[in-house]
């Protein structure tokens, strides 16, 4: 390929999808650091790309209604996916040996805020308890004299302020920003946050690969395969015979997650924190 080439690449659909696709994207960069890179992207993932080095122009699209994508598994972590089609048409020697995904060119200063993303867009299933996010949150918050900012969808409103009232009732300075932020503007609060709490989403995948630190909780979808990269982030999980099952909606007792504690996951968030040496 010459070095004047145009490159276009059709990011995925999902936000959490389309951050693990990061390090791919990367790498075709190093393999062709002089091609123009368009980036052909959905609106709403449209912002993850805007300030990451390897882009030289972004394309928002939406596709006519009834186009379905193809969607496929490459286990162990879905990162590698995105880097084994690089590797197989020959643009990458080899995987790397473990998965780390990082988002690039975001300044944020760190601020004394804890980070909470109670929804997850596929569905139900993949939510730990409201109200148990509040309990962690404000156990956390004390003791780091630290804000919580909760972060969702429009559609999530409703759910973000249900946690959001039962911090006030305890006393927690809390602001609701769910459907009040642009991807981009999600992407900066994120990335001046010391601490986040989350389940399995998009925001999760975007809070850890910003570097900070991040306790996710899992029950319905694959810790192994889509959970979050790097040192600076925990996955907390209570082993069921049904999970990962990756159902939208649990059709029994929601066992996987009722079994996970505050206690647990406050634990995480500590352990985690002080490895990093926040305090």
């Amino acid at each position: 390929m010459e070095p004047d080439s145009r490159i276009l690449v059709r990011a995925t659909n999902w936000v959490g999808d389309a951050v693990m696709s990061l390090p791919a994207l990367a790498a075709v960069r190093a393999r062709f650091p002089r091609a123009h890179i368009a980036v052909l992207a959905r609106p709403w993932v449209e912002g993850l790309y805007r300030h990451q080095p390897f882009a030289d122009e972004i394309i928002p699209y939406q596709p006519a209604p009834g186009w379905q994508g193809v969607k496929d598994r490459l286990a162990p972590h879905e990162s590698f996916y995105y880097l084994e089609l690089l590797r197989r048409i020959g643009w990458l020697d080899r995987l790397p040996e473990e998965p780390l995904v990082r988002l690039a060119g975001i300044d944020a200063a760190p601020r004394r805020l804890i980070g909470v993303s109670p929804g997850a867009a596929f569905g139900s299933a993949k939510r730990w308890l409201p109200e148990r996010f509040a309990e962690t949150a404000a156990l956390l918050a004390a003791p780091l004299h630290a804000s919580v900012a909760i972060f969702g969808s429009v559609q999530e409103r409703d759910l973000c302020e249900q946690v959001g009232t039962a911090l006030a009732a305890r006393g927690v300075d809390v602001h609701n920003h769910a459907g009040e932020t642009t991807l981009e503007q999600f992407i900066s609060l994120a990335a001046s946050c010391m601490l986040f709490l989350t389940n399995d989403s998009g925001a999760m995948h975007i809070a850890s690969a910003l570097g900070v630190p991040t306790v996710a909780v899992f029950g319905a979808t694959n810790h192994v395969t889509t959970g979050p990269t790097g040192p600076s982030a925990r996955v907390v999980r209570h082993d069921v015979d049904c999970s990962p099952c990756l159902l939208r909606e649990c059709p029994i007792d929601h066992r996987c997650m009722t079994a996970v504690s505050t206690s647990q996951v406050a634990a995480a968030a500590h352990e985690l924190l002080l490895q990093m040496n926040v305090k």
